[in-house]
């Protein structure tokens, strides 16, 4: 689980930071840009992270909770257990890992 700093908690919880959330929300009408669906908790993710505290509407996009997870590689809890997802960076170089040991025989 990652952990935020204490500086980064104060800024998700200041109103500077939930006026742009309730503006990107509104902008992406409150759907999931990666899966389409409109459930009930919306996230608002980060692009990057080089203009934290002075975001541009351009620098962050609406997630479902699975979504982000799945795009920050962390686990869900799905029905059954937990699944981890990696990003998809993370998947070409788990593919091409992957591929070397069964080459290589191990």
């Amino acid at each position: 689980m990652t952990t935020l700093s204490p500086e980064y908690e104060a800024y998700l919880d200041s109103d500077v930071w939930q006026a742009k959330r309730q503006v990107i929300l509104a902008r992406d009408e409150y759907t999931c840009q990666r899966c389409g669906q409109q459930p009930r908790r919306l996230e608002v993710h980060h692009r990057h992270y080089w203009s934290l505290y002075r975001e541009e509407p351009q620098d962050l996009v609406t997630l479902c909770s699975r979504c982000h997870a799945a795009l920050e590689g962390r686990p869900v809890q799905r029905r059954g257990g937990w699944i981890l997802f990696f990003p998809r960076k993370w998947k070409t170089w788990l593919a091409a890992l992957v591929l070397a040991v069964i080459a290589s025989g191990r």
